[in-house]
């Protein structure tokens, strides 16, 4: 008669995942990916506003940046700044056919060389607080080519 009633938490959580490709004469020559990037403390808490409807003052409205840079700094959720960024330019946003998920895409053209090692989302054109930051092998590029950086954010 009595039944026991199971109590589940259920955990939903950001999950962000990155994927890189290194382009030279229009040929892809490398590829990668990352899913370690580190939603910051920013972030989580920039998505509870976001679903409660509201935005503390001075707080970015969406998510339109996203930068390139050659930082070996460890992903952490404390992390507020971008360091050493080389570039960052604004997102093409997409909702993907999967509930819960959106891509957000950037093509950088590389004019120097450099010795690429991490990436990040923000949310303003300069200065800005991280929504997420991930950090991947070095790899060179060199002046022409290009790196894309595609971000499929999802939640669970």
């Amino acid at each position: 008669m009595g039944e026991d009633i199971e109590l589940k938490t259920i955990r939903s959580y950001p999950e962000v995942k990155a994927r890189v490709g290194h382009w030279r004469d229009g040929k892809l020559i490398d590829s990668w990916e990352h899913g370690g990037d580190v939603v910051t403390n920013f972030g989580r808490n920039w998505l509870c506003n976001k679903a409660a409807g509201s935005l503390a003052p001075g707080k970015q409205a969406r998510l339109a940046w996203s930068a390139l840079g050659t930082c070996q700094k460890v992903p952490a959720g404390s992390i507020t700044k971008f360091g050493a960024q080389m570039y960052r330019g604004t997102v093409a946003y997409s909702k993907d056919s999967a509930v819960g998920s959106a891509s957000l895409d950037r093509t950088f053209s590389i004019g120097s060389t450099y010795a690429i090692r991490s990436s990040a989302l923000i949310g303003t054109s300069t200065g800005g607080t991280l929504y997420c930051y991930g950090t991947f092998p070095v790899k060179n590029v060199n002046g022409g080519d290009q790196i894309t950086l595609n971000y499929t954010l999802g939640l669970s």
